[in-house]
């Protein structure tokens, strides 16, 4: 049975697997040497060669194994280099989220924008006028009070 196909490609660049040159005609694989071998037989001979290779039950259990061994070290290492980016531009990540909190909010206000009636906005009008007027008043009398002196 072969495992080669559930390794991730990493993993079987890794190992020699995608290396291979395929004719397209045989199904057969040749490697660098020339010599036919199928993507199971090189992983095969990997195991074999690996000084992890413990022999305690048979050949195939070990194999299989082995296999998931490189699948789970391959997700750990893929697990690894997501966090050391996200924690070597946590800034970015921060600076992500803080603009995708403003702009749903900005969409949400934009959603719940009630139309106002003319006699509302006519008194908002004249309420921002009048603050404007009273804070150039207040400016004013403190600008005169420091230039007094």
């Amino acid at each position: 049975m072969s495992y080669a196909w559930l390794l991730p490609p990493k993993v079987r660049m890794r190992l020699g697997l995608v290396r291979a040159h395929i004719n397209v005609g045989q199904g057969q694989e040749t490697n660098v040497s020339g010599q036919h071998a199928s993507a199971t037989q090189i992983l095969r001979s990997k195991f074999l060669t690996s000084p992890f290779n413990v022999m305690t039950r048979s050949e195939e259990h070990c194999l299989r194994d082995f296999c998931a061994a490189l699948i789970q070290a391959t997700y750990k290492m893929s697990l690894t280099r997501r966090l050391f980016k996200y924690h070597r531009f946590a800034m970015y990540h921060i600076a992500a989220i803080q603009i995708q909190w403003a702009w749903r909010g900005f969409l949400e206000r934009k959603k719940k924008k009630v139309q106002k009636s003319e006699d509302e906005i006519a008194a908002e009008r004249i309420q921002k006028a009048w603050r404007a007027y009273t804070n150039v008043k207040i400016f004013r009398y403190y600008k005169d009070l420091i230039n007094f002196k």
